[in-house]
């Protein structure tokens, strides 16, 4: 993303063959595989942390396909092809999740979001962020 440096954040793909891998942002194919990546966008998610004591890690679906897990304020990028995502975030005392809607295109090919539980701590909300509004590490 220009003017922002979120190189420390690993990039996390599944290949087609449901191969789930943390790896560079350059990456061309899976290397569990050698399936290659279709061209794609990036979906950043932010696992902000709780002052309720709730720390622990929560689980990520897009279209309800898992993509493993996000620990308490820690990052991830996704790297999935361009179309719509529904964020599912889930933790093992909830699966209550406002589930937003994002679209990536070679126009908007990073979307940027925060994960967060609700006041009454019951519910996960996952929000649009701006990039700079993002931790870079």
């Amino acid at each position: 993303m220009p003017g922002f440096d979120f190189s420390r954040i690993p990039v996390r793909r599944r290949c087609p063959n449901g191969h789930t891998v943390d790896g560079a942002e350059s990456a061309a194919a899976c290397p569990k595989c050698g399936a290659p990546y279709p061209p794609s966008g990036v979906i950043h998610l932010y696992r902000m942390g709780n002052m309720m004591g709730m720390a622990v890690g929560m689980g990520i679906y897009l279209n309800g396909v898992e993509y493993g897990h996000l620990g308490n304020k820690k990052s991830v990028r996704i790297a999935v092809p361009y179309g719509q995502y529904t964020v599912h975030v889930v933790h093992t005392a909830t699966r209550a999740c406002n589930d937003p809607v994002f679209t990536l295109s070679p126009q908007t090919p990073y979307i940027c979001c925060k994960a967060s539980f609700t006041n009454a701590g019951w519910a996960i909300n996952v929000q649009q962020a701006a990039p700079g509004d993002m931790p870079t590490k």
